[in-house]
């Protein structure tokens, strides 16, 4: 039910299109517009945005670990403008400057120091204008939780991974010298949303 569930809205139905777009000095310098850090071949989303935005235009990079490159078609990628690229998010990220960092169900896997340690790395990248943009489950607050909606939330929680409420989602960002700008939701029901976070 939850891959369905993904397959029909995505973070690209709820985040404004005008957050991703490049100004003519961007292209002029060659600037990076959207970078994918870590992915599985079926979660790629360099093509995706390509097909969904249009409007949203620039060189785009996809990272993922040397053990999984192989999955990928770097031909098929480069039509698209997607630069295939091996790198590690525990290592200094190698695109600078870019309009977009986006990672999906990434930091999930990960204890609060190495979160914090990733994140860091792409705020040493970023430039004063761009986005860090987190594709993860925000779990809703004790005391703004439904309660009919609690006990699956929990369950899925002990289950997934380690998911995170907004506050914990928040002070991670915020040890990482980001800040938390907004969260998009689009899915309501298990909180699936697009955090986006700016050079603080």
């Amino acid at each position: 039910m939850r891959a369905r569930r993904e397959r029909e809205r995505t973070w690209m139905d709820v985040l404004p299109p005008k957050l991703l777009r490049l100004s003519g000095r961007d292209f002029g310098t060659g600037r990076i517009n959207f970078v994918q850090i870590g992915c599985s071949p079926t979660g790629e989303q360099c093509r995706a945005l390509r097909s969904g935005f249009p409007g949203v235009l620039g060189d785009m990079s996809l990272q993922v670990k040397e053990a999984v490159v192989g999955r990928f078609d770097r031909t098929e990628l480069a039509g698209y403008g997607v630069e295939l690229r091996v790198h590690d998010p525990d290592l200094e990220q190698p695109a600078l400057g870019a309009k977009a960092y986006y990672m999906k169900n990434v930091l999930h896997d990960f204890l609060d120091e190495k979160c914090v340690s990733v994140l860091q790395h792409l705020r040493q990248a970023c430039a004063p204008d761009s986005l860090v943009l987190i594709d993860e489950m925000v779990l809703p607050t004790a005391d703004s939780e439904p309660e009919q909606a609690q006990p699956g939330l929990r369950m899925l929680s002990y289950l997934t991974a380690m998911e995170r409420t907004r506050l914990q989602w928040e002070t991670l960002i915020t040890r990482a010298g980001l800040q938390l700008q907004r969260i998009y939701t689009y899915d309501t029901e298990l909180g699936d949303s697009v955090i986006v976070a700016v050079r603080a």
